[in-house]
């Protein structure tokens, strides 16, 4: 233990026996710096240093800051009343353009327009003080420019007051000057004292000057007047006291409009645009200057300002760094041990760093090595019982796996999706959905035959096997099984009907693979039926708490299954409602061809069937689509002989299609017994 005193500081400090004599003379040299004796000293220390010297830059700032401000409120009150300037032009520039046309202009002597020149006149003159008097504060001076700008706006208004008065003079319509004139010549039109083609001229001459502003027309004009005017013996005459006053009026007008010089930006109209320019010209220049010497300013302000700051910072850093480093040096020797701690994933088992010091990071690593050495106890212990509950939850997720895969084969996942379920646990008794889908029945001909040649393990291998080839076919055209009954599959397809039609003309190549597989057994080939109806129906579940059952609730199924069965009867493979094919996507694009209007049993109404042409298998069929049609429609119509007749040549051609032979012993039949035999184009099903 070793203690040092300094201007009656106290403090001591812990060595330990592995310091090397270079330690000893660096803690000697810093002696001043460590006589605080805690850490929070210390901070608050180089703390006060640094806000020190974080106050100075402040201060220097905001003398920045305002200097910046001063030159920029300057500069930018020229800009404005430049900009005001250019305003106050386009502001006269409508008033030479919109006013003359106005008649309260010249009946009030004021308009908008001037009363907006005049609103920005004394706006420019107070931007104009303001600029003045806003260098007088500043190092450099534009009171030269500014004073040459003033001059010439005085200027220019006076030729812009000048040039109002005279216009306001001219008048326009029925005021001041023109209207004089148009009062004389109305006199005249409205006494008849001019021939009418005489006064037609006399007019079209004014109005030509005045569009036009040429001198020949005022020649022709007066030309005009004065051979009219020796119509009249005497010059006390009414006629020729208006003419005279006609002519007078113009030749004034016309005298004033050369003055101005409005139209062909002459005379007044040209000095004040003159003016204008060269006052435009003067400001832009001192706007020029003014932002030059702007940014003169505002380089030397920047420069210093930055020399400054550059000059603070760096101390700062240096003093910082310094006293950091003497703060620091134990705190990262720490953090570094804790970092290692931590990336060994809580297992390094050396010893922490020795800290020289009494203060909190003495006391820090002290308590850390206890804690170190609690944690890594106690992690082993929580591994050990870890590794055995994962190994316990691994089990138990193996078997929640196989049970909700076992679910699934018993409830779709799809059936859960429409209810609104995540899982099966969820679902209640009468939990139900509503919705327009698509109900699909094929099942397999003769297979009541085809079972009673098999034990009962061979059909169960055998309807296995047939199912393993079907139910990927509906899945792959997003439909779901709803139930199997026996060999028949009952499948939904919620989204259209296309699918499911898709599904039914893919199912011949799944039977393709199947009858190969039962001619490598000796078992004869199958072929199976499907019907497909889409209708509304009630998706949801049956039973009681105990005992629960998934179904679908409709008439769509009644029908479907219906339609199923009469793929025997009318010798097809596939058979669709109307109301599948009407609301099918892809209709264009699939062959069919009708059937009939059956009323099947247990039904009262009758529905149209139609049969679903697979391009591979029923080409033929295809080909004579159009006859085939044909033939429906004469037997539609009665005509049941005509009928016969395309079915019988349609039946040489393909003896092999079923349906014709139907229907011909249905027209035979009909065309036998003739209206005798009632028939309303229903045929109507006694069999399921």
């Amino acid at each position: 233990m070793v203690r040092v005193s300094c201007f009656g500081w106290r403090r001591s400090r812990l060595f330990n026996n592995n310091l090397n004599p270079a330690a000893h003379a660096v803690d000697r040299e810093s002696l001043s710096f460590w006589m605080f004796t805690s850490f929070r000293q210390r901070l608050l220390f180089c703390f006060s240093l640094i806000l020190g010297a974080s106050f100075l830059i402040v201060i220097l700032t905001h003398y920045h800051q305002l200097a910046r401000e001063k030159i920029s409120r300057s500069t930018a009150l020229i800009e404005s009343a430049y900009v005001l300037m250019l305003k106050d032009i386009n502001i006269k520039s409508d008033l030479f353009n919109q006013d003359v046309h106005q008649p309260a202009f010249f009946e009030t002597r004021t308009s908008p327009n001037l009363r907006d020149h005049q609103r920005m006149k004394d706006s420019i003159e107070l931007t104009l003080d303001a600029a003045i008097a806003s260098f007088q504060h500043l190092p450099y001076t534009m009171d030269s420019g500014l004073y040459v700008v003033e001059r010439q706006l005085k200027g220019s208004e006076a030729l812009f007051d000048t040039l109002t008065a005279l216009l306001l003079d001219r008048g326009y319509k029925d005021y001041n000057l023109e209207g004089a004139m148009r009062r004389h010549i109305h006199w005249l039109e409205n006494h008849h004292a001019i021939p009418a083609d005489k006064m037609l001229s006399l007019r079209r001459h004014e109005k030509d000057y005045i569009i036009r502003q040429e001198p020949e027309y005022v020649m022709k004009l007066n030309a005009m007047v004065t051979d009219l005017m020796k119509r009249y013996p005497s010059s006390s005459d009414s006629a020729a006291v208006h003419l005279a006053g006609y002519r007078d009026r113009f030749n004034e007008m016309v005298a004033l409009e050369t003055r101005m010089g409005l139209r062909n930006n002459s005379g007044l109209k040209r000095q004040m645009d003159d003016k204008l320019k060269a006052i435009g010209h003067s400001l832009n220049q001192v706007v020029i200057e003014a932002q030059a010497r702007e940014k003169e300013s505002l380089t030397q302000l920047n420069r210093l300002f930055l020399f400054l700051s550059l000059l603070l910072v760096m101390l700062s850093v240096v003093a910082s760094f310094i006293i950091a480093r003497r703060i620091t040096r134990p705190l990262t020797e720490l953090t570094e041990f804790i970092t290692r701690f931590i990336d060994s994933q809580f297992t390094v088992e050396e010893k922490a760093p020795t800290v020289r010091t009494k203060d909190e990071i003495g006391k820090l690593a002290a308590n850390f090595t206890l804690l170190k050495d609690e944690v890594i106890s106690h992690l082993k212990f929580f591994k050990q019982k870890v590794d055995e509950r994962t190994a316990e939850l691994n089990h138990a997720n193996q078997r929640l796996l196989a049970i909700n895969e076992a679910n699934a084969r018993f409830v779709p996942t799809p059936f859960l999706k429409f209810l609104g379920k995540n899982s099966i646990e969820e679902v209640g008794p009468g939990d139900q959905v509503h919705g327009e889908m698509t109900v699909l029945f094929t099942d397999i001909r003769a297979f009541t035959n085809l079972s009673e040649t098999l034990s009962p393990q061979e059909n169960f291998d055998f309807v296995n096997t047939y199912l393993r080839e079907m139910v990927p076919v509906i899945e792959r055209h997003k439909g779901f099984i709803d139930k199997f009954i026996g060999d028949t599959i009952m499948a939904i397809f919620p989204d259209s009907p296309d699918g499911a039609v898709d599904a039914a003309l893919d199912f011949s190549k799944a039977i393709a693979r199947f009858n190969e597989h039962l001619r490598a057994k000796n078992i004869a080939p199958i072929a199976i039926g499907t019907g497909i109806h889409t209708g509304k129906l009630v998706l949801g579940t049956i039973g009681n708490a105990n005992r629960l059952e998934t179904t679908v609730i409709s008439d769509a199924v009644n029908i479907a299954s219906r339609l199923e069965g009469l793929c025997k009867h009318y010798h097809a493979s596939i058979i669709v409602s109307d109301d599948t094919l009407v609301k099918a996507n892809a209709l264009s694009k699939r062959n069919f061809r009708y059937l009939d209007d059956v009323r099947v049993k247990g039904k009262l109404k009758s529905i149209r069937v139609f049969e679903v042409l697979d391009p591979e298998k029923d080409s033929l069929k295809i080909s004579y689509l159009t006859h085939y049609e044909s033939g429906i429609a004469r037997m539609k119509a009665g005509d049941h002989e005509e009928a016969r007749q395309i079915f019988a040549a349609l039946h040489q051609k393909n003896p092999a299609d079923g349906l014709l032979s139907l229907l011909l012993q249905r027209c035979e039949k009909r065309a036998e017994h003739g209206p005798s035999l009632p028939w309303d184009g229903v045929e109507i099903m006694h069999v399921k």
